[in-house]
């Protein structure tokens, strides 16, 4: 079982704005095909219609997430590896 220490989750958590049409790549060096990927919405914008998904992973590089067709809010995302 792997245990979070406080601030963790701090350390791993970025900010993106979905298009509301296309993918939105987001910069994540601790990016891990591993990782479980937790989404929390920041700001309203567009129109929401669900959580954001983890479209495609790069390793240490970046992931790729899509939201629903209209949704132009900004989320944050934590890796939790």
């Amino acid at each position: 079982m792997t245990v979070l220490n406080r601030g963790d989750i701090g350390r791993t958590t970025r900010q993106f704005t979905a298009n509301g049409a296309t993918s939105v790549v987001v910069p994540m060096p601790e990016a891990n095909v591993n990782s479980v990927y937790a989404f929390g919405l920041r700001t309203v914008g567009g129109t929401p219609g669900g959580a954001p998904y983890v479209f495609a992973v790069n390793p240490g590089v970046s992931i790729t997430v899509r939201a629903v067709a209209g949704d132009t809010s900004v989320y944050n995302v934590a890796a939790l590896s």
